[in-house]
């Protein structure tokens, strides 16, 4: 049975935490060749990892980190508008 995109989520999301089974990396990979959603989720899930851990690694060393320009947030902020919008209206299966 395949797995709804709740359910890939929850299981990409426990990945980070522990190693799942071979039984759930094979439905997770799985849906993941049919969904694009969730293959953008997971993406986006890995750059948010990557980010957090950069910005740990520079708050420990004492860098201070730049800010973005008022430009760069609104079009940050657009983008995600845009994608969320655009993926509002889909189905979970």
């Amino acid at each position: 049975m395949m797995l709804s995109c709740k359910e890939t989520t929850v299981m990409i999301s426990q990945s980070l935490d522990r190693k799942l089974t071979l039984h759930e990396r094979i439905n997770v990979k799985l849906h993941l060749l049919i969904c694009d959603a969730c293959r953008k989720m997971v993406k986006q899930m890995k750059l948010i990892r990557v980010l957090s851990q950069r910005y740990y690694t520079t708050k420990d060393s004492g860098t201070e980190l730049q800010h973005l320009s008022e430009a760069a947030t609104t079009r940050i902020r657009e983008r995600l508008d845009r994608e969320l919008r655009e993926h509002s209206g889909k189905d979970d299966s």
